[in-house]
Formats: structure tokens, C-alpha cells, sequence
């Protein structure tokens, strides 16, 4: 099972096509208590980090919007430029997006 090493710290409290639950960085996931100051940022985080999930799955719809685009332009080239500029706006999104995910469970994990 491949896991990447940010991840490791967080308790494993499962999820949903990916996007964490607002638990996930908490001690125990049978009984998420929020008991100090620390926790209510680090449901702040997971909050966060659902938000960035549904950021890359949107962009990964984006994509494919581009990609169906790119296909029906039938060799226009005003068409194929908007299928090529939505791709790469959705590319930049995907990254971007990925990158803040790993950033937040980076700190979440270093705070829990």
C-alpha cells in the first residue's frame, strides 16, 4: 500500500472519493471530542482539506470538460484553442489544488 509520508501522522478514520472527514486529524475517530484550543484547529484544517479535495475533483471535471471539447472542435481552431486553454487552466488548478492538500495535512499532522 503506497501512502505518502504527510498522511502518516493522521489516524485513518476513512473516506469518501478521498475528501477526508472533518475528524481526520483529531486523536480517535470512534469519538471525535473537541476538548482544546489545538482541536478546534485542527477540525479547521480538515475543513480545509475537504475544501481542496472537491477543488482537484472539480478540476479533474474541468479537464474532461476540455478533453470532450477538444474532441467535438472538429478542427476549428478557435475552438481547439478554448479546449487547449481550459485544459491547461484545468492542469494549473489540479496542482495547485494538490499541493495545498499536501501542505494542510502536512501541518495537521505535525499539529495532532
Amino acid at each position: 500500500m503506497l501512502t505518502t509520508p504527510f498522511t502518516t501522522f493522521a489516524v485513518d478514520c476513512g473516506s469518501f472519493l478521498g475528501i477526508p472527514t472533518w475528524y481526520e486529524y483529531l486523536d480517535s475517530c470512534t469519538d471525535p471530542n473537541i476538548s482544546a484550543l489545538n482541536d478546534i484547529w485542527l477540525v479547521g484544517l480538515a475543513l480545509l482539506d475537504m475544501l481542496l479535495s472537491l477543488a482537484v475533483i472539480v478540476g479533474i471535471f474541468f479537464f474532461l470538460f476540455g478533453a470532450i471539447q477538444m474532441i467535438t472542435a472538429r478542427g476549428n481552431p478557435e475552438s481547439i484553442a478554448s479546449a487547449r486553454s481550459s485544459i491547461v487552466n484545468a492542469l494549473i488548478g489540479i496542482g495547485i489544488a494538490f499541493l495545498a492538500t499536501t501542505f494542510v495535512s502536512f501541518i495537521a499532522g505535525r499539529l495532532a
